[in-house]
């Protein structure tokens, strides 16, 4: 007799004679950490609605001291709910452009940083929720004028002071470019300068003007801060007498190259953006695709239009993501990767901003927004995992990629021209990753999961399975209010709206057989070949060790190539664990063994013994 193993993996493209990997196809089935076998998958239970809404994407905002939320992007608005109870109760925070792509992003300083390729938020908590408030401040439209008319002083300038304001949000420490500036020309002996300001705040959040002064025969952007006043006022007299030398602090600048720049401009709308790395975030500007745009270190809501490195490869390469690994910056474009080990300052003595990037690939990059993410093996360094047209692929990002999915039909499965809505996320807990993708089959919405196992990394690589049951357009991960760390989804249906919370039930209409809401459970091992291209052996009984299963569960003995017209044995006597046995007894070139069930009990199976296979045991070494 000879046993093989569920636990060695799925591996759909293998060669009928080679054993690496027991199973060829699954539907709702895991694997458990530190357990062996494969098991029913957890099924979803509704967590939250938004009614009538069709979603986009999720995203965790997690913030010091206070309760955790999920928020919701869907359609072009984002909803907010505090994870507390069983019940998610969803609010109205903000209302996008049209157009908006699923929010991404990051948490930097207590606040999350996002983009949506229309608009950027950063999200923060307040006493009763989440704000949501574009990220930076606008340019000020104030309009600047001096008077050089008061009476006697001390205060003279041969060639003139220059004025300028900005507005300020003293609440965040974040600080607007000017608008306009005002020359005084050449004045002597004076007490004093009216400044004066009109027009409107180009920004609700600020809540002072800063006025900035040069020096004398100096002008914009040379200054120092000379006073601070309320938004609302509109005029400062200026009393400081010393014109040779700048006040402090001093306007935000920055030097590239020699010149000066503003620090503090206001970002375009990105289309992704991530980090933070040497305390600076990055991203991507949607009419600039292959620049990465980063922050000057310690200022999240700066982003100066010369900061940025231009990556070069011989394609036409767009970004669309990144992650960060210790000591580097992976880089995703359409079809190339790049590295970068450190970000260019204004305090080099040369702003080179290719120095310090390489290419990792340019055989291959990631074809989603939400298509790259970091996990780390237990025994292993963190690895970067993408996905690309043609599979997924991991890399330490210091090493050549490996691909991760070659034993699966890629093309057969996957809707290569719909991988742009496409998500991979890392899910720590249970010890995959998580993929979430269009099948080659759906035609209106995702439909498609996988589940890409590397508990076992070190012995048998990535195992993977396909969950596939469940209209899904994103998930996440939240610390559920038990404490427990589960994946969080989103339907991807038109107009559902319903949020769910990884359990023991599904209840998406996806594979919902009754009315108790049944995970349906199917694995097939690989197709063998006990006697050889040519030759037929006596199979008697397949012995299945399981745990407690499904009331019924539908065995099919596949043989002779013949995967039409298999031999169908319901089985009722598989709910209590124990090792089943299930009669064969033909002559056969080939075979296959299939199960299926449909239940609420999440039942493993943890080995087949099959009686006449005389030879080496057939279960996996690697897996998939």
């Amino acid at each position: 007799m000879a046993l093989f193993s569920p636990d060695a993996g799925v591996s759909d493209r293998e060669p009928t004679l080679i054993a690496d990997g027991a199973l060829q196809d699954t539907d709702g089935a895991e694997y458990r950490v530190g357990q062996t076998g494969l098991y029913v998958a957890r099924g979803r239970d509704l967590y939250g609605t938004i009614s009538g809404v069709t979603g986009v994407g999720l995203y965790e905002a997690g913030f010091d001291g206070t309760s955790q939320y999920v928020v919701v992007h869907e359609g072009n608005s984002l909803h907010a709910a505090r994870i507390t109870g069983t019940t998610l109760t969803f609010s109205l925070i903000d209302n996008l452009p049209s157009g908006s792509s699923a929010t991404v992003g990051t948490h930097y300083a207590n606040r999350h940083y996002t983009a949506n390729a229309v608009s950027n938020r950063r999200l923060e908590a307040t006493a009763t929720g989440i704000t949501s408030f574009p990220i930076g401040m606008s340019a000020s439209t104030f309009t600047v004028g001096v008077s050089v008319t008061q009476g006697v002083g001390t205060i003279s300038a041969t060639t003139g002071l220059v004025y300028w304001a900005t507005e300020y949000d003293s609440v965040r420490g974040i600080e607007s470019v000017t608008g306009s500036s005002a020359n005084t020309g050449a004045f002597s002996l004076l007490n004093s300068i009216v400044v004066t300001v009109t027009g409107v705040s180009a920004n609700a959040r600020a809540n002072f003007i800063r006025w900035y002064r040069s020096v004398d025969g100096g002008g914009f952007p040379d200054g120092g801060l000379v006073g601070e006043t309320a938004i609302g006022t509109t005029q400062l007299t200026d009393t400081l007498s010393t014109t040779g030398n700048l006040s402090v602090p001093l306007y935000g600048l920055i030097s590239i190259g020699g010149l000066d720049t503003e620090r503090d401009e206001a970002p375009p709308a990105f289309s992704t953006i991530f980090g933070p790395y040497q305390d600076s975030l990055l991203a991507v500007d949607p009419d600039e695709p292959r620049v990465m745009r980063f922050t000057p270190a310690g200022y999240p809501d700066s982003w100066p239009s010369g900061y940025g490195i231009p990556l070069e490869t011989h394609r036409r390469d767009e970004i669309l993501t990144g992650v960060i690994l210790p000591g580097r910056i992976g880089v995703f474009c359409n079809d190339s990767v790049h590295v970068i080990y450190r970000l260019p300052r204004d305090s080099d003595s040369i702003f080179s901003s290719g120095e310090a990037m390489e290419v990792l690939t340019d055989a291959r990059g990631s074809v989603s927004r939400r298509g790259a993410t970091v996990f780390t093996p237990p025994g292993s360094t963190g690895l970067a995992a993408w996905v690309a047209r043609d599979g997924i692929w991991a890399s330490s990002l210091a090493s050549s990629p490996q691909p991760l999915t070659d034993s699966v039909d890629w093309e057969g499965r996957v809707s290569i021209a719909n991988l742009s809505s496409c998500r991979l996320l890392d899910d720590s807990t249970n010890r995959r990753l998580i993929f979430i993708y269009r099948r080659a089959t759906d035609t209106t919405h995702n439909t498609g999961v996988w589940y890409l196992d590397y508990q076992r990394f070190q012995e048998q690589g990535i195992r993977i399975t396909f969950a596939d049951h469940g209209p899904l357009a994103d998930t996440i991960t939240i610390a559920a209010s038990d404490g427990v760390r589960r994946a969080v989804s989103i339907d991807s249906r038109s107009g559902n709206g319903q949020v769910y919370i990884e359990s023991n039930q599904d209840v998406d209409d996806s594979q919902l057989i009754n009315a108790a809401g049944a995970v349906r459970f199917r694995m097939r091992c690989k197709e063998f070949l006990p006697g050889g291209p040519r030759s037929a052996v006596h199979l008697g009984i397949a012995t299945w060790m399981h745990d407690a299963g499904a009331a019924t569960i539908t065995h099919r003995f596949y043989f002779d190539r013949r995967d039409d017209n298999p031999e169908v044995k319901p089985q009722t006597d598989w709910t209590q664990r124990e090792a089943s046995d299930v009669v064969l007894n033909r002559d056969i070139n080939s075979f296959s063994l299939e199960i299926e069930s449909t239940g609420t009990t999440s039942y493993g199976v943890h080995w087949i013994d099959v009686e006449g296979l005389e030879f080496a045991p057939l279960s996996g070494r690697e897996g998939a």
